[in-house]
């Protein structure tokens, strides 16, 4: 039996057979409800992660509960499927907690394949004045203001890249919304983007709280492609 190396809080093993996936099968019968608090992940064989997010125009909108906006143009591919970027939208708090902490704001990028979603999730914490979103922040609407265009670029909104320079968790969960549907593949990233308290606050001032609780795992593995 190889030895395990311990870290702490989070758990670093040998990595998986090469037939672990990141893309969610049908439901065990088991709940596999999201958000969860990751507290342990193993670093497994799993492929690359294949982005492609093109600059554009969004739609923003708030509906009453949540600000998003809506994007027609970006993907990401998982285990050689091909999810279509159509949105992303707010929480605040954050709903996945790390380790129990549970940052100021999360960030859904929703993607979809037919029938099947992958969702990046990026949580927000406070700290610097986050200068990327300062166009979006300017036109944040009031719930029942028109919906408005806005530029996008998601690598600056986002902060990257490459999502393979950085850790990504993956597991397969559920929307965290009604009807809460299961089969869902979360990448939920490690690095968090920052914003101002006063970024913070605007949000707050046009969004009322917007959190599901955390979930039990359920014996659910949480993941991330070793290095």
């Amino acid at each position: 039996m190889r030895a395990k190396i311990v870290v702490p809080l989070l758990v670093l093993i040998a990595a998986a057979p090469a037939a672990a996936q990141a893309v969610c099968p049908d439901s065990t019968g088991r709940a596999q409800q999201s958000p969860v608090d990751i507290r342990r992940a193993t670093a497994t064989t799993l492929g690359r992660l294949v982005t492609h997010y093109p600059a554009g125009t969004g739609r923003l909108f708030n509906d009453g509960k949540r600000v998003q906006v809506d994007v027609h143009s970006g993907s990401v591919t998982v285990d050689g499927v091909d999810f279509a970027l159509e949105e992303f939208h707010f929480h605040w708090p954050a709903e996945h907690e790390l380790i129990g902490d549970r940052p100021a704001a999360e960030i859904h990028m929703v993607h979809k394949a037919g029938g099947r979603i992958a969702v990046v999730g990026t949580w927000i914490r406070v700290g610097a004045r986050n200068h990327a979103w300062d166009e979006i922040w300017a036109r944040l609407p009031a719930p029942g203001d028109a919906p408005r265009d806005v530029n996008v670029s998601i690598e600056q909104l986002f902060g990257f890249r490459d999502l393979n320079t950085a850790r990504v968790y993956r597991y397969c969960g559920s929307l965290t919304t009604p009807d809460y549907a299961e089969d869902v593949t979360w990448l939920m990233r490690r690095t968090a983007i920052t914003m101002s308290a006063a970024q913070i606050a605007k949000l707050h001032s046009v969004m009322r709280r917007y959190s599901r609780d955390v979930q039990p795992l359920n014996g659910r593995v949480i993941r991330y492609r070793a290095p």
